[in-house]
């Protein structure tokens, strides 16, 4: 997480650490991303959680450290399916999920379609992205159904450097 946090930051591991001991809070951000990195073997996640440290000890001001906070735990708590199902949602664009003739969570339902291995997860998949403003809630705008710009960011933040970016 260190080491990503300095090569997206620009800066040495040194002054990284120098940063971090200069501000409790910043000190507090990289306790969050360090508990989050200590229960992963994902290198995406890893360089996910290594850049919103960067952002938040080379942020301007207290807002945007702040912000930094609300991305460290998004990342932390996101697991593969929800990598996957927000992939899949950002390639399908704008939308609609459906509506489940059995009451039932119509986006659960897509994803449990679109990706069978989920089980009884999906639901739980489906409330996690629309609960953290990854999606939009096709309750709320008329039954479609996107990607929103929190959740092209978080996407963003786990992808490798270079040209396919």
């Amino acid at each position: 997480v260190l080491e990503a946090a300095a090569e997206t930051s620009g800066l040495s591991p040194p002054d990284v650490l120098e940063r971090i001991r200069a501000d409790e809070r910043r000190a507090d951000l990289l306790d969050l991303t360090l508990v989050a990195a200590t229960r992963t073997s994902s290198q995406q996640k890893l360089r996910a959680l290594g850049r919103v440290l960067a952002a938040g000890i080379t942020a301007d001001n207290d807002t945007e450290v702040d912000s930094t906070f609300v991305l460290a735990r998004i990342v932390g708590e996101m697991d593969p399916p929800h990598i996957r199902a927000l992939a899949f949602i950002a390639e399908q664009g704008r939308f609609n999920p459906g509506v489940d003739p059995s009451g039932g969570d119509s986006l659960g339902r897509w994803l449990q379609e679109a990706f069978p291995g989920l089980g009884g997860v999906s639901n739980q998949v489906g409330a996690f992205l629309v609960g953290n403003g990854l999606v939009t809630n096709p309750f709320y705008v008329n039954g479609a159904m996107s990607i929103t710009e929190l959740g092209r960011m978080v996407l963003g933040l786990g992808r490798d450097a270079g040209p396919q970016q």
